[in-house]
């Protein structure tokens, strides 16, 4: 059984014309993706003010954001991440 390197296992998209391994870039957020990231924030800045982050709920977070909690989660893996 011979040796193969791991680089046999990837198509030939994968790769760059050069024979380069292609870089994976992230994608670049929408600009409605940076504002609901903003009001998101925005929304966090209020409520901890005045609620306290204990008492901030990711529930008031989003309806003072006016987004749905799903929502929150995809910009900012729980609560602390905000």
């Amino acid at each position: 059984m011979g040796i193969f390197p791991i680089a046999a296992s990837l198509g030939s998209r994968d790769y760059a014309a050069g024979g380069e391994p292609k870089r994976m870039l992230k994608k670049r957020p929408s600009p409605s993706e940076l504002e609901t990231r903003d009001r998101i924030l925005d929304a966090a800045q209020r409520l901890f003010a005045r609620k306290g982050y204990d008492a901030t709920t990711t529930k008031d977070l989003a309806t003072t954001a006016k987004v749905a909690e799903g929502t929150l989660f995809r910009h900012f893996s729980n609560k602390k991440a905000i």
